[in-house]
């Protein structure tokens, strides 16, 4: 089976990158908001591309089913995934305003990548599945390259949150895809056994793992943070078992509430 790789005009590839973890975040206070850590001017070219081109991968996503769907419109857990897509757009959008960064209008680096699926969907049902598998495998491989170069506690929440909904994404196009017989060529078993697309439940902690699996920090439960009104929420558990909420306010600005204090490791 091939692997996928998200390709923009300048031919970036998704794999996974090195970089040694940043612990100084281990003993945040509660009631600190993490904008608070963000003094001006301060936000690295590095954190502002890696926000942007994700902001412009949710886009990417969300146009791409929306799509799909205006095709095929049987594709009903596809539209799911669009609501889901637009509330992960707007989780990152949020991490962009609290740093003051304009949000991306376009798909960026990602236009050619758009050019590729776009022709996939139109070509027939299958093409657009794979297209799904694709998209999704390929923005786990993202998160998880870009989780291990920026150490912002904010930006890894949202990150760990959206990819654990890619792990549901991507179970849902791999259903579609057995349901309609058709055999996937993107290589997804790095992130899914066959035995797990028929599995029930949310695949949320999936993500979890697979961050813990690459002895990166972890945050809480991975509850959704229900952001797609702007508001939400996410949970930080700590070694002791206290919780740490950390709340998206209506104008934009983080809040921590709680008592706990720390990260799971």
């Amino acid at each position: 089976m091939k692997s996928f790789f998200i390709i923009p005009v300048i031919a970036l590839t998704l794999g996974s990158c090195t970089m040694s973890d940043l612990d100084a975040r281990k003993n945040i206070q509660p009631n600190t908001p993490p904008s608070a850590l963000i003094s001006s001017g301060s936000v690295s070219l590095e954190t502002r591309e890696t926000l942007r081109m994700a902001y412009s991968e949710e886009l990417l996503a969300h146009d791409i089913y929306t799509k799909m769907v205006e095709k095929y419109p049987n594709l009903t857990e596809v539209k799911n995934i669009i609501n889901s897509e637009a509330n992960h757009r707007e989780q990152v959008g949020k991490l962009l305003d609290v740093r003051g960064i304009t949000r991306p209008t376009d798909y960026g680096a990602y236009s050619g990548t758009y050019d590729v699926l776009i022709k996939m969907v139109d070509s027939s049902l299958t093409g657009a599945i794979e297209a799904g598998v694709m998209i999704e495998t390929g923005d786990i491989d993202h998160l998880l390259a870009e989780y291990k170069k920026i150490n912002e506690v904010d930006v890894r929440m949202v990150f760990e949150n959206i990819g654990g909904g890619s792990f549901n994404h991507l179970r849902a196009f791999l259903r579609l895809a057995a349901q309609d017989n058709y055999v996937v060529t993107t290589d997804f078993a790095r992130y899914m056994q066959v035995t797990e697309v028929n599995s029930t439940g949310p695949l949320q902690s999936k993500m979890t793992d697979l961050l813990s699996a690459n002895n990166l920090p972890t945050y809480g439960n991975n509850m959704p943070m229900g952001m797609g009104n702007g508001q939400g929420n996410h949970m930080m558990k700590n070694g002791s078992g206290e919780n740490n909420e950390m709340m998206m306010q209506s104008n934009g600005e983080w809040q921590w509430q709680g008592r706990g204090r720390g990260m799971n490791r």
